[in-house]
């Protein structure tokens, strides 16, 4: 794979430099960097060493050995490594699944080490026209060459930045590199390759026709960059141009501006969010005496936590001497999204959804989040002002453009999922536990084993079994986002879903916009079993009790997925899982005193409860 060079051009190494090539093949990597640096030691691994030239025709600073790098980690590798290397382990990866790998590189490295990973992309590919005499033949068969060759099992490349940094790993660096052209037929043989192996796999009757279609392909296929499926445009008159509406460049500037905000340390660190828990927590104590409805409280919890995180300023809703008027907002907010709902429903028509309380809300939210954005402009002018040691949005924005519009945008664009996500998902969780006692009873003796909150940590978090299976099960009843829209840029065909059973190609004309229900997806019998209407915890739990199973890939989806995935899922789940857990610790039980028991659903942008969550909390 030509990258330009072996070893990132931010790594110095030295003579004592101690380098582990996972992976190691023929050795080429580790003969290329011995040869060319002055390196201490290059140790290789591979499952089987056939490949690999005799340990006596290699330098004496190159050794090999066989060792399953998805295996447990010999204990006489661990902390031994400068950097650890990676590449091309696309179709090797058990369960498409990379973090066992990613835990042994982890241990592998000393303090201070870096792990560099070189992986192809496979969504990364598209038709280049070069004189050929089919050029609709050829985008319409590479398309579904890559649907049948069923490309979706291999979505952990697109997120392995995520994971790496939900494993530990800190100032971590994507870099996107462009294939040569000069080299492009060796890119297009390797990604053909790619597809026949992956149809290889498939258990369908389709092999054959995805076999004929590759090798029609590869005298017209070239390996190149993707094009972004397009965006959703119905938020602009809510949120303005921003990575939620966006396709191409605009997109990745923007998720690679958005990115450092979101990042494994900045969303790790609860003591800006206790602060808001805290003030949740008084003035539930406060109101908890017959019943409260959860809902309010925890739109307040949601507004005072994204405007902090986002633009630096804590408007304090939750406090009693605020100043900010948190209702009038909260309205507009809601009528906004109730708006945006609208146009999803009635994309061709929207002449029809002139409603002028919807044209108002969004004046009204624009307008709140100008004055942060005014606000964040004249304070960093002062010379008294100190910066945060936490990465602020409006910051790093003001930053990139002077453009006020464009800044207010990308804040909205991050705005509405961060406070949605929040709200919603506390909302629902707890309309569920108050009308399951023994889950609630469950979940507090977890929450209870934790210790003291100043022991809470990300990960102490993240491993509560039973909190996670509560937040899953919340998540696949009642996705925040019940469905979610795609435009056709041209024509396609899916590989299924046609015919009386199912199975047939489904042609999709240019332009077609189509519809995923997650809604639906999280309710299918056929994954979820007979009780999906359920709310069961317990499925998410091993038959041992230890740890959480695994679902089928593509069957839970409460964030999205593919590259267009929820920037800010870990944000959420961090606050949601800490929000449960101080709000479990603090009270004994929670009663439902909703007089109606079922959920009842208010469709908006969002899925949230039409009656909230009316419970009584009885103090521990």
């Amino acid at each position: 794979m030509e990258i330009g060079w072996l070893l990132h051009p931010s790594l110095v190494p030295t003579s004592s430099f101690r380098v582990a090539d996972i992976g190691t093949g023929t050795a080429i990597w580790a003969l290329d960097l011995a040869q060319s640096f002055s390196v201490g030691q290059v140790d290789g691994f591979d499952i089987d060493l056939e490949q690999c030239p005799p340990s006596e025709w290699l330098p004496p600073n190159i050794t090999v050995r066989e060792w399953d790098a998805f295996s447990a980690l010999p204990p006489e590798l661990e902390n031994q490594y400068d950097v650890v290397h990676i590449r091309l382990m696309l179709l090797v990866v058990p369960d498409n699944d990379p973090r066992l790998i990613l835990r042994n590189s982890l241990l592998m490295l000393k303090k201070g080490g870096c792990l560099q990973w070189e992986e192809l992309d496979p969504w990364g590919a598209y038709v280049v026209e070069t004189g050929m005499q089919e050029p609709d033949r050829t985008r319409n068969s590479f398309q579904r060459a890559q649907e049948w060759a069923n490309m979706a099992t291999l979505q952990w490349v697109t997120e392995l930045t995520s994971i790496m940094e939900e494993m530990g790993f800190e100032e971590i660096k994507k870099e996107e590199i462009v294939c040569d052209i000069r080299l492009s037929k060796y890119y297009q043989d390797s990604h053909m390759m790619l597809m026949e192996e992956l149809a290889a796999n498939q258990a369908t009757g389709d092999k054959r026709k995805i076999v004929d279609t590759i090798q029609w392909l590869k005298q017209n296929a070239h390996r190149g960059k993707a094009r972004v499926p397009s965006g959703v445009f119905f938020f602009e008159p809510f949120t303005g141009h921003g990575i939620m509406t966006a396709d191409g460049p605009f997109w990745n500037r923007s998720r690679n501006l958005l990115k450092p905000t979101f990042s494994r340390a900045q969303i790790s660190d609860h003591s800006q969010y206790s602060v808001h828990i805290d003030n949740l927590l008084t003035a539930l104590l406060k109101d908890h005496h017959s019943f409260v409805d959860l809902k309010s409280y925890f739109e307040n919890l949601a507004l005072d936590s994204s405007t902090e995180f986002l633009f630096g300023h804590n408007i304090g809703s939750l406090t009693p001497n605020t100043t900010f008027n948190a209702w009038t907002f909260i309205q507009a907010y809601n009528i906004g999204q109730a708006g945006i709902g609208k146009r999803m429903q009635l994309p061709h028509w929207n002449f029809l959804t002139r409603d002028k309380r919807f044209w108002r809300s969004c004046s009204i939210i624009r307008g709140f989040v100008e004055q942060f954005v005014d606000y964040a402009s004249a304070s960093r002018k002062d010379p008294s002002y100190q910066a945060s040691n936490r990465l602020v949005l409006v910051h790093q924005l003001s930053d990139e453009t002077p453009n006020r519009k464009e800044i207010v945008s990308q804040l909205l664009n991050v705005f509405l999922p961060a406070h949605d996500a929040t709200a919603i998902a506390l909302t629902n969780i707890f309309f569920h536990l108050s009308r399951h006692p023994s889950a609630y009873a469950t979940l507090r003796r977890e929450i209870l084993d934790l210790g003291p909150q100043a022991d809470w940590t990300f990960e102490r978090l993240k491993a509560c079994k039973y909190l996670q299976a509560v937040m899953n099960e919340t998540f696949r009843l009642n996705p925040p986002i019940g469905q979610m829209s795609r435009a056709a840029l041209r024509d396609s065909v899916l590989p299924t879903g046609g015919g009386d059973d199912g199975a047939a190609p489904v042609f999709v004309k240019k332009g077609t916009v189509l519809t995923t229900s997650f809604y639906a997806l999280h309710r299918s019998r056929e994954q979820w079993g007979e009780d999906a209407e359920d709310w069961r915890p317990e499925r998410w739990l091993k038959e041992d009790g230890d740890g959480l199973r695994k679902v089928a890939h593509w069957t839970f989806l409460p964030f999205g997925g593919g590259p267009r995935v929820c920037i800010g899922m870990q944000l959420a789940l961090t606050e949601v899982g800490y929000a449960v857990g101080r709000m479990v610790e603090q009270f004994r039980a929670v009663e439902c005193r909703d007089p109606v028991w079922e959920f009842v659903e208010e469709w908006k942008l969002s899925t949230v409860s039409r009656n909230g969550a009316k419970v009584k909390l009885v103090e521990a």
